[in-house]
């Protein structure tokens, strides 16, 4: 039997009307968790254990307790790294700028990505402009004209004969963006560590912590070891002594979250693009600064959706 799905499922042949919302800052950004095991702890610890003694299975064998002192050195990485490569969560990501899904593109050992295609009729396809921009460079009026003339240029193109594929070379990088990532726990922590950072891109920085808080609503103590990689060293990861970049001028200026020690006088680095405070207010969730929110080191100190967690056979 042939089953023919809604064409209103796939309107990339069809030209609708000419819209083009236009976001500040990070507003609107989406983030769903799709999928996610039903107990990554009980997978953590079967994966971490596997190794030792004559019964394969282990989560059965052991005490509440016992089974979140496994996961917590796995989690710090006092294990072997396996058992946190076998958790797998999908995400449903929308409403980002196509530059910022160009960089969280860029995770790929242990992860695979869906995504919009950049073929698509892009006519009711908004933009987004950052907080930076709208803050410090007061000419949004111009800047919001100037994206519905290039879009009405598109639109013009495109309704012309212009191929799509040709005509999207004029579309400014700020277009929204949707795509589903799927990922392992060890792959989202190596995304986190860097993502997390406010010296990356703002809807960049802003979809990793989206990530996080969707992570928290599940499994509490993995979204607390989803963390800046500085929180872990207490001092900046961008700035390190000898390191390449450091002689180049490819990075930022510390966001300040850490301590720095680094400077080099000659070479010239970009400021951070990304403010904390405006993260907060435009997504609603708390962001912890770096000596909040830790992972805690007692079973009683979890929250009672992790103690349920551990506590199931």
């Amino acid at each position: 039997m042939k089953i023919r799905i809604k064409e209103k499922v796939f309107d990339t042949c069809k030209f609708q009307s000419s819209k083009t919302p236009i976001y500040v800052g990070v507003n609107e950004i989406k983030v769903d968790l799709i999928s996610y095991p039903p107990n990554p702890y009980k997978v953590i610890v079967e994966m971490a254990l596997t190794t030792w003694g004559s019964n394969l299975k282990k989560w059965i064998l052991l005490s509440p307790e016992e089974r979140f002192y496994a996961v917590s050195s796995v989690l710090r990485k006092k294990a072997l790294p396996l058992g946190l490569e076998s958790p797998l969560f999908v995400f449903g990501v929308s409403n980002v700028s196509r530059s910022s899904f160009d960089q969280i593109a860029r995770t790929r050992i242990g992860a695979t990505i869906s995504s919009l295609g950049w073929n698509n009729i892009h006519s009711e396809t908004g933009f987004r402009i950052p907080n930076e921009i709208f803050d410090k460079y007061d000419k949004y009026e111009e800047i919001s004209s100037c994206l519905e003339k290039i879009k009405s240029l598109y639109c013009d193109m495109v309704l012309n004969g212009i191929s799509w594929q040709s005509a999207r070379e004029i579309l400014p990088l700020g277009l929204l963006h949707w795509f589903y990532f799927s990922i392992t726990y060890l792959a989202l922590q190596n995304f986190c560590s860097r993502r997390l950072c406010f010296s990356e891109k703002e809807d960049t920085v802003a979809t990793a912590w989206l990530m996080r808080e969707r992570v928290k609503e599940k499994f509490p103590l993995l979204a607390l070891c989803l963390r800046p990689s500085c929180d872990f060293s207490k001092r900046c990861s961008y700035h390190l002594e000898d390191s390449l970049p450091e002689h180049m001028g490819s990075l930022f200026k510390s966001c300040g979250r850490n301590l720095c020690n680094v400077s080099n006088p000659n070479v010239e680095f970009d400021i951070p693009s990304t403010d904390v405070n405006n993260l907060r207010s435009q997504l609603g969730i708390n962001i912890p600064n770096a000596d909040e929110d830790l992972p805690p080191v007692k079973f009683d100190d979890l929250e009672k959706k992790d103690i349920e967690a551990f506590s199931n056979d």
